[in-house]
């Protein structure tokens, strides 16, 4: 089975987006609907706050961002 970080993030996943992006995966794709792996970590993932820090890090953004959990379930219910 072949896993993107768009799977991986709405999943939750956080050690399977960490190695997906070990491998050059894109932090940046878009699926049909142009969601990001970010926007799909904070709209269904259980560990958000841990998938999103994650893409974060890994330069999704040119400059730090710190996510404090109480946003990720703000922005999650704000979509839903």
């Amino acid at each position: 089975m072949k896993v993107s970080t768009l799977q991986a993030a709405n999943w939750g996943s956080d050690d399977c987006v960490r190695l997906l992006l070990a491998r050059s995966a894109n932090p940046d794709a878009v699926d049909g609907l142009w969601r990001t792996p970010l926007m799909l970590a904070a709209m269904h993932a259980h560990r958000a706050h841990v998938v999103m820090q994650t893409l974060i890090d890994a330069g999704i953004y040119s400059k730090p961002v710190s996510i404090h959990p109480s946003l990720v379930f703000r922005a999650a219910a704000a979509v839903t």
